[in-house]
C-alpha cells in the first residue's frame, strides 16, 4: 500500500507518453481492440521502467524493514530479521565487530544482487539493449530491385482519386477561434503528385490527418467533403465513414508516410513482423505469405539485405533505413492515394535524395497512384511534384503546376519563400520578416498581411482563392503585381 501510489505514477505517466507515438495510432487506425494495444504494444514498452522502479521499491522495503526492527518496531524475536541481528550486534560491537559486520554485509549483497538482477531482466525484456545481431558481412540478392512485389498494384481507371472540397479544421470547445485550417479545396488525379509546401504551423499535416481520419483529440471539423474514388470505382465521402469503414481504408486504399520513421516504428517490434501485420490487417494471407511479402517489400524500397533487414528492430536501422521500412508498410496492400508527411526532415542531404528518387520510383512502377506530399523544403518539391499547393496559416494560398509557380508566383508569400532558398546567385538570402501568427491573432483579413511588402488598406478583408491564370490559382488582391 506504501509503494502502490507510486507505481501508479510510473506506469500512467509511461503510457501517456507511449499511447501520443505513430505506431500507437496506426494500431488505432486498423481496428485493434484496446486491450490488445495495451497488453502487446503499450505494455511492452513501458515494461524496463516498471521493472526498474519493482527493483528499487524492493531494495527499500528491505532497508525499511531492517530499520524499523532495528528501533523495535517490525518483526519480533524469534521471527530473524537483519535489522534485529544489527541491534542485537551494536551492543557487543567493540568484543565481537564480527556480529555486526556479517548482517550488515548480508543486506547488502542481497540488495545490489538484487537490482542486477532486475536490470538483467530489464534487458532482456527490451529489445533496444540487445546487441545488433545483424550482420553486415552477409551479402543479399545481386540485384535488389529485381522483383517487385504483388502489393504493389495499378488502377487504370484515370479518374479523380480524391475531390476535396471546403476542408475547415478547429480547435474543439473554441468556437470563436479562427480555424485552424479554412476552406482547404484540391483535387488529386490518379497518377499526380500534389505538393502542400508551407512554413511550420501552416496546417499542412493536420491536412493529411483529417484525409486520414487520424486528427488530434481536441481537433473537430467544422466543414467540408472528402470525395475519395476506390479501386472498385465507388465514391465516398471519408468524413461521412464511422471509425470501421475508416479502418478497412487506412492502409489498403489510402497510406501516410509520417515524417518521424523512429516514432512510427514500435521499438519492440521487428521491423518485418510490423509489416506483415498491415498486410494480414486487410488481406487474408497466412503469416508465412505475408512475411514473404514483408521481405519483397523491403528489397522494393531498396535496403540490402531485406532478410536481415526483416529480422531487425528499429533501433537496429539508420534513419534513412527506417524511413524506407516506412515507406514499405505503406505501399504494402498498393494505395490509390499516399500522403507523405515530411518524409527527407530528418535525414541529411544524401539520403534525401534517395528517398526522393525511391518516391519516383514508386510512381513509375505504379503510375495511375495519387500522392500528397507534404514539405517545407521547396528543392525537393521541384524533383517530385507535378503541382503545388502553398499554404500559409491554414489556407491555401497559391495553387499551379510546379514549373508554373516557380517561375512566375503569384502570391506574395510563394515569392517570399523561393527567394529564401539558398540557391541561384543570390549574394544575400532574403528572409521573410515575421512569424506566422498563432491561433489567436489571426487576422480577419488577409492572413499575411502583417509580413507583405505589397499590403494595402484593402487587404483587411480576406481575399478569396480566385483563378490568376490558365489552371493558376492566387489569394492575393495584388498577385498581378507579384506575377
Amino acid at each position: 500500500m506504501l509503494f502502490t501510489p507510486v507505481f501508479a505514477r510510473v506506469v500512467y505517466a509511461e503510457t501517456l507518453s507511449v499511447r501520443m507515438l505513430d505506431y500507437v495510432a496506426a494500431q488505432e487506425s486498423i481496428g485493434t481492440h484496446p486491450v490488445r494495444i495495451l497488453t502487446r504494444t503499450i505494455l511492452p514498452n513501458v515494461t524496463a521502467p516498471i521493472v526498474v522502479q519493482f527493483s528499487l521499491t524492493v531494495a527499500a522495503a528491505m532497508v525499511l524493514e531492517s530499520g524499523l526492527s532495528f528501533l523495535g518496531l517490525g518483526v519480533v524475536p524469534p521471527a530473524p530479521s537483519w535489522g534485529l541481528m544489527i541491534r542485537g550486534a551494536r551492543g557487543t560491537m567493540d568484543q565481537a565487530p564480527l556480529m555486526l559486520l556479517w548482517p550488515c554485509l548480508a543486506l547488502s549483497v542481497t540488495i545490489i544482487a538484487f537490482n542486477s538482477l532486475c536490470d538483467a531482466l530489464r534487458d532482456a525484456l527490451d529489445p533496444k539493449a540487445h546487441a545488433n545481431v545483424l550482420n553486415a558481412g552477409r551479402s543479399g540478392p545481386a540485384n535488389p530491385a529485381s522483383s517487385s512485389p504483388a502489393a504493389v498494384s495499378s488502377s487504370k481507371d484515370g479518374r479523380i482519386v480524391l475531390s476535396v472540397r471546403d476542408l475547415s479544421l478547429r480547435v474543439a470547445g473554441l468556437p470563436d477561434a479562427p480555424d485552424l485550417v479554412r476552406g482547404i479545396s484540391l483535387d488529386i488525379a490518379a497518377g499526380e503528385t500534389v505538393a502542400l509546401v508551407g512554413e511550420s504551423g501552416s496546417g499542412k499535416t493536420m491536412t493529411g490527418l483529417a484525409l486520414l481520419g487520424l486528427l488530434p483529440q481536441g481537433v473537430d471539423r467544422t466543414s467540408g467533403t472528402l470525395l475519395f474514388t476506390r479501386r472498385d470505382g465507388t465514391v465516398v465521402d471519408l468524413l461521412s465513414l464511422d471509425e470501421s469503414a475508416m479502418q478497412a481504408l487506412r492502409g489498403d486504399e489510402i497510406s501516410m508516410v509520417f515524417q518521424d520513421p523512429g516514432g512510427s516504428l514500435d521499438p519492440v517490434y521487428r521491423v518485418g513482423r510490423q509489416i506483415a501485420e498491415g498486410i494480414r490487417a486487410h488481406r487474408d494471407v497466412s503469416s508465412s505469405k505475408a512475411r514473404a511479402e514483408a521481405i519483397d517489400l523491403l528489397r522494393a524500397v531498396g535496403l540490402p539485405d531485406p532478410e536481415e533487414k526483416a529480422k531487425a528492430y528499429p533501433h537496429e536501422l539508420s534513419g534513412g533505413q527506417k524511413q524506407r521500412a516506412l515507406i514499405a508498410s505503406a505501399i504494402a496492400n498498393g494505395p490509390r492515394l499516399l500522403i507523405a508527411d515530411e518524409p527527407t526532415t530528418a535525414l541529411d542531404v544524401t539520403i534525401q535524395a534517395q528517398i526522393i528518387e525511391l518516391f519516383a520510383d514508386l510512381k513509375r512502377r505504379d503510375p495511375d497512384m495519387g500522392m500528397i506530399f507534404v514539405t517545407h523544403n521547396l528543392a525537393l518539391v521541384s524533383q517530385i511534384a507535378d503541382r503545388i499547393c502553398v499554404m500559409y496559416a491554414g489556407e491555401i494560398v497559391e495553387s499551379g503546376p510546379v514549373d508554373q509557380v516557380f517561375a512566375a508566383p503569384k502570391h506574395p508569400y510563394t515569392a517570399a519563400l523561393i527567394a529564401s532558398v539558398p540557391e541561384g546567385e543570390n549574394e544575400r538570402l532574403h528572409a521573410i520578416p515575421g512569424h506566422v501568427p498563432a491561433l489567436g491573432n489571426i487576422s480577419p483579413g488577409c492572413r499575411f498581411a502583417e509580413r507583405c511588402g505589397l499590403a494595402q488598406p484593402g487587404c483587411g478583408e480576406h481575399p478569396e482563392l480566385r483563378e490568376s491564370g490558365q489552371d493558376r490559382q492566387s489569394r492575393c488582391f495584388h498577385w498581378k503585381k507579384v506575377a
